[in-house]
C-alpha cells in the first residue's frame, strides 16, 4: 500500500503486472489462492477457522515428497535461501494427510488439532529445551526465591500426544484427549481389601470414591482443614497426617486428565481410568466423596506394573502419586493389554503428528538429540526405549510422529552435517525454479524486466564464481508487482545477500550484477528510476543488461 501511494504521488499512475491481484491484495486486502477442489481436502474439524479454505496442491513434486515421508518418517529439505523450503513443509503435510491418512485432512486441520509443532534450531538450542530439563521457576510466595522444576521439552511433549493416538481404538477414545503431558498417575484403592462391593459399584457408576469424613462436603476445604477434621486418631487410626494426604490428593490435587491405576496386588492393577470431572459430594452412595472416571474396560486385567514402577511394590496407602510411571508407560500398558486388535487398515486412522524443524543444520545435533538420535530411526519407532537422564524414565519415539527439517545450504554446507543425522533422514534438494514465477505471477515487470531471465542469469554466474549452494531462490522475486517493488527487492534483499556471499570482493560482485551497481570502493550505487522521455530508466537498463549479456553471448 505504501508503494502504491508513493507511485501515485510521484508519477500520477501505478503500473502493475496484474490488475486483479492489485485489487485483491491491496485494495480489498484479500489473498487469492488456487481453486478449492472437492474431496477429502475440504474436510475440517468443527473448530477449524471458517474464513480459511483448505486447498489441495496438485503439484507432483509435493506428492513425491509426501511419498518419501511415508517411506521414511524423517525428511530434510535442503537448498539455497528463498527456494520455498518452509512453504514446502506445509504442502507436504497437505498431501500426506490426504493420501496416507484414512479420513483425509490438511496442514490447517492438523494445526487446529495441535498435531503440528514448529521449532527453529540455533547455536544455543539445547537438549533441555527439546527433550526435557530442569528449569528455574519463581516461587509463588512472592519471596523472589527461585526453585527448580523438571519440564518436558517440545519434542517429548509432542511424542506423548502422538502416542495417545495409539490407544484411541478403544470405545472411550474421546477421553484420551484429556490426557496431556502434565497428567499425573495415581494409585487408588477402592473399598475394603476383603470385599469387591465398592470396586464393582465404582466400575458400574464410573467413579472413584473414598469414605473418610463422609458427613462433610469437602469442596472448599484446604489440607489444613482436612487435617483438623481428621485430628481425632481414635476415629481415624494412628496416621491422621497420612490419611489427610490421601483425602487432600483426592479433593484438591487430582485434576481432569490425570490417570488412576486401581490396586490389585503389590505388583498388579485391576483397572485403568482417566479422571474426567472435579470432586463432588454425592449422598446417594455410601462412599460419598466422588470423582467421575472413564474406565479402560477393554483391557486384559490384571496388569503387572512392577517394571514400570521401577520394580517397587505398591503400598496399601489409599491414594498416592506414582511418580516413577510415565504417560508413555500407561500407553504401553493399554496397547499391550488391549482386547481390541488393530488391523492393518486401522493404522490409517491413527492421526499423524509432525515436528517441523527449521534451520536444522544450525543446531548442534549431537547436543540437542542426545541419545534419542537412535530412537528416531524408522525401525526403532515405538520399539526401542532409552532411559532419560533427568526424569530417569524410559522414553520412545512413536511411529506416527513425522519429522520434517529444512536446511539452508548457504548457511552451512550439507557436507558438514552430522553423519548420524544423515544416516537417519532422507535428504531432498529444493532448487531455485524460475518457472514458479511464471506459474504464480506475471514475471515481466513494467513490460520491460523479465524476472525469470534475471534470476537464471544471476544464479548461473553465482555457480560459476562460488557454488550451487549459494544460488538465489525464486521466492525473492515472487509477489513483485511494480518496478518500485523490484527496486526495493534488488537493493534491500538481493544485493545484501550477494554482498554477504562475496564479502569484500567487489570485483566478483561486479562480474555478477554489472559495474553500475558498485563504485570503485565497493559502495552500492542507487540508480535512478526516473525515465528520460520514452526511454528506460537507468535502473531498468542496468538490470536488463545482467541477462542481456547472457542472451547475446
Amino acid at each position: 500500500m505504501i508503494t502504491l501511494i508513493e507511485e501515485l504521488e510521484s508519477n500520477g499512475y501505478y503500473k502493475v503486472s496484474s490488475a486483479i491481484r492489485l485489487y485483491d491484495n491491496l485494495l480489498v486486502g484479500r489473498k487469492r489462492s488456487a481453486s478449492a477442489k472437492t474431496g477429502n481436502s475440504d474436510i475440517k474439524p468443527n473448530n477449524a477457522p471458517h474464513d480459511e479454505e483448505v486447498f489441495e496442491d496438485d503439484n507432483e513434486q509435493y506428492q513425491m515428497f509426501a511419498g518419501l515421508l511415508n517411506f521414511n518418517p524423517n525428511l530434510i529439505l535442503y537448498g539455497p535461501p528463498g527456494t520455498g523450503k518452509t512453504y514446502a513443509t506445509r504442502k507436504i503435510i497437505d498431501h500426506f494427510e490426504n493420501k496416507y491418512f484414512k479420513t483425509g485432512g490438511s496442514y490447517k486441520v492438523a494445526e487446529v488439532e495441535n498435531r503440528v509443532k514448529t521449532i527453529t534450531f540455533h547455536q544455543s538450542y539445547s537438549y533441555e529445551e527439546f527433550i526435557e530439563g530442569i528449569r528455574p521457576v519463581l516461587n509463588d510466595d512472592d519471596s523472589g526465591k527461585v526453585g527448580y522444576k523438571l519440564e518436558n521439552g517440545l519434542f517429548k511433549e509432542l511424542c506423548i500426544n502422538a502416542e495417545k493416538e495409539l490407544i484411541k481404538r478403544q470405545n472411550n477414545a474421546e477421553y484420551v484427549d484429556m490426557i496431556h503431558s502434565e497428567s499425573n498417575i495415581w494409585k487408588v484403592s477402592l473399598g475394603e481389601r476383603k470385599s469387591d462391593d465398592v470396586f464393582n459399584e465404582c466400575i458400574k457408576s464410573g467413579d472413584i470414591a473414598i469414605n473418610w469424613l463422609d458427613q462433610l462436603d469437602l469442596s472448599n476445604m484446604t489440607y489444613d482443614d482436612i487435617l483438623a477434621e481428621l485430628g481425632d486418631e481414635s476415629d481415624f487410626g494412628n496416621k491422621p497426617t497420612q490419611n489427610a494426604n490421601s483425602v487432600n490428593s483426592f479433593v484438591n490435587d487430582m485434576t481432569v486428565g490425570d490417570i488412576v491405576l486401581v490396586y490389585d496386588s503389590q505388583q498388579t492393577i485391576r483397572m485403568i481410568g482417566v479422571i474426567k470431572a472435579d470432586y463432588r459430594y454425592d449422598t446417594k452412595y455410601s462412599y460419598k466423596h466422588r470423582r467421575s472416571v472413564e474406565w479402560f474396560t477393554e483391557l486384559s486385567y490384571p496388569i503387572n506394573i512392577h517394571k514400570y514402577n521401577g520394580f517397587k511394590n505398591l503400598t496399601l496407602k489409599t491414594i498416592y502419586e506414582l511418580s516413577r510411571i510415565s504417560i508413555s508407560d500407561v500407553i504401553e500398558m493399554v496397547t499391550q493389554n488391549s482386547l481390541v486388535k488393530q488391523s492393518h487398515e486401522d493404522k490409517r486412522e491413527i492421526k499423524p503428528y509432525y515436528m517441523i524443524i527449521d534451520e536444522i543444520n544450525r543446531g548442534n545435533i549431537a547436543k540437542i538429540f542426545g541419545e534419542l538420535i537412535t530412537l528416531v530411526e524408522q525401525d526403532k519407532r515405538g520399539k526401542l526405549k532409552s532411559l532419560l537422564p533427568y526424569s530417569k524414565k524410559e522414553f520412545s519415539v512413536p511411529s506416527n510422529l513425522f519429522i520434517i527439517g529444512t536446511m539452508n545450504t548457504a548457511d552451512r554446507s550439507i557436507a558438514a552435517i552430522d553423519t548420524a543425522l544423515r544416516r537417519r533422514f532422507t535428504f531432498v534438494e529444493i532448487e531455485p525454479n524460475s518457472g514458479v514465477l511464471t506459474q504464480y505471477d506475471n514475471p515481466i515487470i513494467n513490460d520491460t524486466v523479465d524476472l525469470t531471465k534475471l534470476l537464471d542469469a544471476i544464479n548461473e554466474k553465482v555457480m560459476d564464481k562460488y557454488d550451487r549452494d549459494h544460488r538465489i531462490g525464486h521466492a525473492y522475486f515472487m509477489g513483485i508487482e511494480s518496478l518500485s517493488n523490484l527496486y526495493q527487492t534488488w537493493y534491500y534483499k538481493i544485493l545484501p545477500l550477494l554482498g554477504e556471499y562475496f564479502y569484500n570482493d567487489t570485483e566478483t560482485l561486479k562480474s555478477i550484477v554489472g559495474k553500475s551497481f558498485y563504485d570503485q570502493y565497493g559502495n552500492v550505487k542507487y540508480l535512478s528510476l526516473h525515465k528520460k522521455d520514452d526511454e528506460l530508466s537507468e535502473f531498468e537498463e542496468k538490470i536488463i543488461d545482467i541477462y542481456r549479456v547472457k542472451d547475446n553471448g
